[in-house]
């Protein structure tokens, strides 16, 4: 089975990938936007969310753009994707018939067995499995 991430979503974890790549420097919206080919009316956006939650600053002026508020080892995944909006958790509706609790029950499970996963993956482990994959796409064979 495959989750598929919201645009918002995608949008978020890669350009958070850039700035943990970055140790603490500013990168411009422009520059993200061009290196993922994400629009960046979009990305500007999806940035004013995640800097609302507190999870990156904005730095103004000529060299300004955006930064990691922590360390990317203290940023994890669940708190990005409910930051852009993306709700992890939802009441379950009144359940009329003995199936309706139980797929309630089973909605719950599964959310919280997300949440769970998704609460144990931090961004300076991404940034490490990133690197592991730039590795091996780079590796070439001469013969």
């Amino acid at each position: 089975m495959v989750i598929k991430l919201h645009t918002k979503e995608a949008y978020a974890v890669v350009a958070l990938l850039m700035l943990a790549a970055h140790r603490g420097r500013v990168l411009p919206t422009k520059a993200i936007a061009r290196r993922s080919r994400f629009s960046e009316r979009f990305l500007a956006y999806v940035m004013g969310l995640l800097k609302h939650a507190g999870i990156i600053e904005s730095v103004r002026g000529k060299q300004g753009g955006y930064k990691l508020a922590r360390p990317a080892y203290q940023i994890r995944l669940d708190q990005v994707i409910e930051a852009v909006g993306v709700a992890m958790e939802t009441a379950p509706p009144q359940a009329a018939t003995a199936e309706e609790a139980l797929l309630a029950e089973l909605q719950k499970e599964i959310g919280m067995a997300m949440k769970n996963t998704l609460s144990g993956i931090h961004f300076q482990g991404l940034e490490e499995r990133i690197a592991r994959l730039s590795a091996r796409q780079t590796l070439t064979f001469h013969i």
